[in-house]
This record gives structure tokens, C-alpha cells and sequence, in this order.
């Protein structure tokens, strides 16, 4: 079985496909059929490159145009790039010969879905926002099936041939998720005291860490906070009750300690505490599809959103503390996160790729 999988620019697209890749070896064999061979094509400039192979997928760049809704000199240039991007898509469809093609958005994956469509490969092609990206809009019609995390997504797109699976959640994340006593003791943790997660990672986070940084005096005096600031993002240095960590690969870990999370609202991160069921306090980068994401939880009491320019550090410390002391509040949207989206997303996105 080869599955070519088609994402980037971003990492926003390419996590979630790394959790489905990464899940088909629980696959029984008998139903696979075959051996699992994978190829990415992504970007030249985008940072997927490293993290695709560090997960030991094959990697080639193709030429690829970012599609804007709005005008920019460069608009011009893109349908040279795709028209590249398309060629060097037949090339690579060719060459590889693929049973199916995954791709989760992203400008890199229109000439590939519509070489594939071309080529008589089907695509399966996931929606991962609320609101369909421009890119996914332009390949909807020549993807065989359509999976969308929203079911007020499903609007946008053919009933025929569009389905609600949410988004793939690395297994690795809902299998060990209750590894407490293990994860208190990776983090030196107090296990006498609750634990607030921030996810301050990425792009744009730096106004989240430093919410956080001036909120910790009044959170510590309730809680520990263990704060995963990004790369070259630290604000504050460890102290009583405040575990910064720049960078952390094991993720469930994290997640098994926390008793609240505050967070981006990247719809990896928000499908993780969502299969985990974990409450949270998204601070979505403004203007971008988060808020979009972060709105529909709130909207059916399954989340607390802040905006982070109308927020004070004051503000942020208040709702934290009183979701600390309100377990039944912390419960009720815990429960309500689970339930939002469907359950075995991932596993459920694997079958409808063997069924392509």
C-alpha cells in the first residue's frame, strides 16, 4: 500500500497528517494487504521538511504559490508556480505510484490532487478549520471523499462524497494520557497541587507568554504551572511553582498532569484536548481561523475563549484561579470537549483511506 501525503507551508496541515500516518501501523495486516510506503510532497521554504523525515517519511519539495483572497504583487506569479507544481506533481505521482493521495490543505496540495484526479488516484482531502481554506475550496472538486472536524463545516461541500470524522489526534497522546504518577515525576512535579498546561509554542505566542508571565504571582498562589514557552520564546526563568520547558516532544505526558489548559486555538492542539477532554482556555491569534475554532467551542459550552488584546494578565489569572476552584465548572467542560467531536477520528480516517 503507498499513500502520497501532500501539506505545508505551515505546520498547521502537516501535524495532523503525521497523525495519521503514524497510525496506520495498528492497522491488522490482514486488512492492510500490503506494506506501508508513504511519500510527502511539500514546500521548499516551509518548516515541514525536518519534521516529515525526523518521522521517517520521505520528503520532495515541489514548486508551490500561496493562493490569496486579496491583492498582492505576487498574485501573479502563482499560476506560473502552480502550473510548476502541477508538472512536478505528475512527475512524482508517476514515479511513485500511489493507491491514494492525503491531504489536509495547504497551497502545496492543490497541483497534487488535481494531478492525482488526473492520474485516476484518488484523494482524500481533510478539512481541518471551521472555515474552509481557500486552498481545499479549489481541490474539493477533484477529491474522491471530504472529512471535516466541524459538522457545521459540512455545508461547504458536496453531501455526497463529504463526511464529519473530526481530525486525526495522535494515538500516542489518547493512549497515554493517563500517565499521571509517571508524568508528575518527568516534570518534578507536586502532586498535592493542580496543575495549569500552557501552550505558549509558535508562531505569534509571545503575547500569550507574556500573559502568562505577568498572571503567574496570583496563579501560584492556587496552582503549578507548567508552561511550554517555544523555541527562543522563554520569558521567565523557573521558580516556585512555575516550570517553563522551551521545547517538549512527549505531548501526552504533558497532557496527563494538566487539570486545566490554556492554549492557542490550532486545531492540532485544540483536536488533542478535545480527545483527551481536557477544560481549556483558548487565547486564539486574532484574526486568524482559531477564532473561528475557539467561537464554535464557546458557543456550545465546551470552552472559555479570551481575546488576547482585550485581555489583561489580571483577567487571565481571575478566570484561571475561579476555574480551579470550580471543579464541576472544569468537569462540565471537559466532558463537553469530548463529546463535540467524534470519537476514533484517526482510526476512522485510516479506514477511508484503505477504502480508496
Amino acid at each position: 500500500m503507498r499513500i502520497l501525503f501532500t501539506g505545508g507551508g505551515t505546520l498547521g496541515p502537516v501535524t495532523p497528517l503525521l497523525a495519521l500516518a503514524e497510525s496506520f501501523p495498528v492497522i491488522p495486516s490482514e486488512v492492510e494487504g500490503s506494506r506501508r510506503d508513504f511519500l510527502w510532497l511539500g514546500t521548499r521554504q516551509g518548516p515541514e521538511q525536518k519534521v516529515i523525515e525526523a518521522a521517517g517519511i520521505r520528503f520532495a519539495a515541489i514548486p508551490s504559490a500561496k493562493l490569496r483572497r486579496y491583492f498582492d504583487g505576487r498574485t501573479f506569479l502563482a499560476p506560473f508556480s502552480l502550473c510548476a507544481g502541477f508538472f512536478a506533481a505528475l512527475y512524482h505521482i508517476v514515479k511513485f505510484k500511489p493507491d491514494a493521495i492525503v491531504t489536509a490543505g495547504g497551497y502545496v496540495g492543490v497541483p497534487v490532487v488535481i494531478a492525482g484526479w488526473i492520474l485516476r488516484v484518488p484523494s482524500l482531502m481533510i478539512q481541518l478549520d471551521l472555515k474552509p481554506v481557500l486552498s481545499n475550496l479549489i481541490a474539493a472538486p477533484f477529491a474522491r471523499r471530504i472529512a471535516v472536524t466541524f459538522a457545521g463545516t459540512l455545508r461547504y461541500f458536496p453531501k455526497n462524497k463529504t463526511i464529519h470524522t473530526g481530525a486525526p489526534v495522535r494515538l500516542s497522546v489518547v493512549l497515554h494520557s493517563d500517565s499521571r504518577i509517571q508524568s508528575f515525576k518527568q516534570f518534578h512535579l507536586d502532586t498535592n497541587l493542580p496543575t495549569v498546561l500552557v501552550l505558549g509554542g509558535g508562531t505569534g505566542a509571545l503575547r500569550l507568554n507574556e500573559l502568562i508571565d505577568e498572571a503567574i504571582p496570583e496563579i501560584i498562589k492556587h496552582a503549578q504551572i507548567l508552561h511550554l514557552t517555544g523555541p527562543g520564546k522563554l520569558v521567565s526563568e523557573p521558580g516556585p511553582r512555575y516550570y517553563p520547558v522551551e521545547f517538549l516532544q512527549e505531548m501526552d505526558l504533558a497532557y496527563a498532569v494538566a487539570d486545566l489548559v490554556v492554549c492557542r486555538a490550532g486545531i492540532g492542539t485544540l483536536s488533542e484536548v478535545a480527545a483527551i477532554g481536557l477544560p481549556t482556555i483558548f487565547i486564539p491569534i486574532p484574526k486568524t481561523s482559531q477564532v473561528d475554532n475557539a467561537r464554535a467551542l464557546e458557543e456550545r459550552g465546551a470552552a472559555v475563549v479570551m481575546d488576547q488584546n482585550k485581555t489583561s494578565p489580571a483577567e487571565l489569572a481571575e478566570r484561571v484561579v475561579s476555574l480551579l476552584l470550580d471543579d464541576a465548572r472544569r468537569n462540565a467542560l471537559g466532558e463537553k470537549i469530548k463529546n463535540l467531536f467524534p470519537q476514533n477520528a484517526t482510526l476512522r480516517l485510516v479506514e477511508e483511506v484503505l477504502k480508496l
